[in-house]
């Protein structure tokens, strides 16, 4: 937007103000993608004080059904010693039935948990699941999309778990399910890296009795006193790994992060994910935008969480969200752009095509350079009412006059082209552009602006002769014999060699008679006038030479 405006229009902190205005926008706030880091650091979970306190629990499903119509598997794990059970379940198990696998599986070999880490499968947001646990004094805790950073051991779990199982079908053969008690012993007696040793061993104390390391594992006898000491050494030393190892993830993680933080009261826009969860919001679609509503933010829950004031059509949803899936909302509804009666402010000035140099310089425009400015709007200001005249009786014939300043850039040291064209002896084109390198002679600079009024007097009679026109030679005016003779010169001599292949283009065409060059004095080149400043003299005069009038004189 902002390269769009300046070509036609400019004020002191344009570009800063086309920003904020674009930020506010609310259609832009909805539909644009996210390039920046993702919002919110890492917050490791608290490390659990005892051995299967904090379990979590997730269900792999739509596996292929086996004789005994089992369909899914139940995984749990424990987040201190890492050591999980892995339960074959039917998909249409009830959460009674859950209950009682629960009991089996999990209280009668450890302990009543004290929190439970699961996703909202309905089973686990049942009633009866609730007051169940509920009755065994047990915490729920439950993870969703819209909160990415709740615990990942499950999922991590279960990709090793279906690598398992898929290697013994494929080496095998048969069900999924014959193999399920073989994986679940050889994940808890491998090596877990965050803990420094396999989960049975962190679980009881001693490696598993394997045919691998059958002589390593001997019979210990130890009373109930160094029993519990070597315990608790053994679960403060685990606790101290899973430290680091959350410490060192958190760094990893957090370069690709950055902090954003909300108040209370402030309005912000949800992010839509666009394959999860989007019937819920109503916004089907690939071209679905990827951010919904604004909401008001009602509270903080933790460090990067926050809670929104959801409307009654989305009571179902869960009304806490992660900062990442949040966007702030700098919309602000009660501003309106009028579409018609829109007032100018006379301070700004509106310029239709600004001069050439203005705009190279007004895109980094520094101190030394607002004298340059002010001359320029010097210029604009008093010429308001000059405009072009086009007699009807104007004929066509194609005229053109073409110049440049050497080195008239006093920080690059590069040179302007300028050049201009007349139809019928109007000016009907016109140009100021600066070389894109350094030339090292006049000849150069002048041959090199040749090529290009050349190029843009030829495109011009082509135009002509579509509509029948037959232009003849069309002459073209400099004032440096240098250029002229290089240009009609037939032999390429060793001191134009360092010119460009490309800039010789004007040679052909004066070869083969498309344009005829002729000298001009420097007081009659029109061009002038679009290479470098002038005095207020020698502005006037060229100016009433391109035929520009004021209609009210």
């Amino acid at each position: 937007m902002y390269r769009d405006l300046r070509s036609d229009y400019w004020w002191p902190g344009m570009k800063r103000d086309v920003a904020r205005h674009v930020e506010a926008c609310m259609t832009c706030l909805r539909v644009k993608a996210e390039h920046q880091k993702p919002h919110g650091r890492m917050q490791p979970l608290e490390v659990p004080e005892w051995k299967w306190e904090n379990i979590t629990m997730d269900l792999i499903t739509k596996l292929p059904k086996t004789p005994r119509k089992f369909d899914a598997i139940w995984v749990i794990v424990d987040q201190l010693t890492k050591s999980a059970h892995f339960l074959a379940i039917r998909e249409s198990s009830t959460a009674e039935q859950l209950a009682e696998i629960y009991v089996k599986e999990v209280v009668s070999r450890h302990e009543v948990p004290v929190s439970i880490i699961s996703d909202r499968d309905v089973r686990f947001t049942s009633r009866f699941w609730e007051r169940f646990h509920s009755e065994l004094g047990t915490r729920l805790h439950f993870s969703t999309a819209y909160h990415p950073q709740t615990d990942g051991q499950s999922e991590r779990t279960i990709q090793t778990l279906e690598d398992m199982l898929r290697a013994c079908v494929l080496d095998f053969g048969g069900c999924w399910d014959t193999y399920l008690p073989l994986a679940e012993f050889s994940y808890n007696n491998s090596y877990h890296s965050s803990i420094g040793m396999p989960p049975y061993e962190m679980l009881y104390g001693r490696r598993c009795r394997t045919p691998i390391c059958w002589g390593e594992v001997g019979q210990r006898v130890l009373g109930s006193t160094e029993v519990v000491q070597r315990t608790t050494e053994d679960i403060q030393r685990i606790r101290e790994r899973l430290r680091t190892a959350q410490s060192r993830q958190k760094s990893y993680a957090d370069r690709r992060r950055s902090d954003l933080e909300f108040q209370v009261g402030d309005r912000v826009l949800l992010k839509v994910s666009p394959w999860k969860g989007v019937i819920r919001f109503r916004k089907r679609g690939k071209l679905g935008p990827r951010f919904i509503r604004p909401f008001t933010v009602l509270a903080r829950v933790g460090k990067v969480a926050y809670r929104l004031e959801l409307p009654a059509v989305l009571g179902q949803i869960h009304n806490t969200f992660h900062v990442s899936q949040l966007r702030k909302c700098l919309a602000d509804e009660t501003a309106h752009i009028p579409l018609d009666d829109i007032k100018v402010d006379e301070s700004l000035n509106y310029v239709e095509r600004p001069v050439a140099v203005i705009d190279r310089k007004v895109k980094r425009l520094r101190s030394k350079e607002i004298g340059l400015v002010k001359r320029i709007f010097r210029y604009l200001k008093g010429t308001p009412n000059l405009g072009l005249w086009y007699p009807r009786d104007s004929g066509f014939d194609l005229t053109t006059f073409s110049d440049s300043d050497f080195a008239g850039c006093k920080i690059d040291l590069k040179s302007t082209t300028g050049g201009c064209q007349l139809l019928g002896g109007k000016l009907v084109s016109w140009t100021s552009k600066k070389q894109n390198f350094v030339s090292t002679s006049t000849a150069e600079v002048e041959y090199v602006a040749d090529g290009s009024c050349c190029a843009q007097v030829l495109w011009m009679r082509n135009q002509l002769q579509d509509y029948g026109f037959q232009p003849s030679k069309i002459p073209i005016y400099y004032d440096n014999t240098s250029a002229i003779a290089i240009a009609n010169n037939p032999v390429l001599h060793s001191k134009t060699k360092h010119i460009e292949i490309q800039y010789h283009f004007i040679r052909d065409h004066a070869m083969n008679g498309d344009v005829e060059l002729h000298f001009v004095p420097t007081e009659y080149q029109l061009a002038d006038l679009f290479t470098k400043p002038l005095d207020e003299k020698r502005f006037d005069q060229l100016i009433s030479e391109l035929g520009m009038l004021n209609p009210d004189v």
